[in-house]
């Protein structure tokens, strides 16, 4: 489930960047870094704590309140960092196990919302 999510927003970026330059438009996000709130670097395999929820400004009405749920239940809570995408974001992957938002969730997440708790395990 979470790969068609994945593909699903890579989807929207490819729209956005692909409307945005038959408008004339230079779309460039820049890559951010792979630090935490405290300046600390982020690994794969770190385990964090999520200390705070993403902008969801820039989504549909329909999207933030599909995904704001999902990152207000991670606040607080420790996860290891699975991956990072092209623009820095780190990707998380998880279960929620009740309530209406139960199921496999993998989210991108700027670093600098995040804690580092342990280094990843060689």
């Amino acid at each position: 489930m979470y790969y068609a999510q994945e593909k699903l927003i890579s989807l929207v970026i490819l729209i956005l960047n692909t409307s945005s330059v038959a408008r004339g438009l230079k779309v460039t996000m820049k890559r951010l870094q792979r630090r935490d709130i405290k300046g600390e670097r982020v690994s794969v395999g770190d385990l964090v704590r999520v200390i705070g929820v993403p902008d969801l400004a820039g989504m549909s009405q329909e999207c933030r309140e599909e995904s704001l749920p999902v990152f207000e239940y991670l606040l607080g809570k420790y996860k290891r960092v699975e991956e990072f995408d092209e623009y820095g974001m780190a990707w998380l992957r998880f279960k929620i196990r009740k309530g209406p938002h139960a199921g496999h969730h993998s989210v991108g997440i700027e670093p600098y919302l995040l804690r580092v708790r342990g280094v990843a395990k060689p």
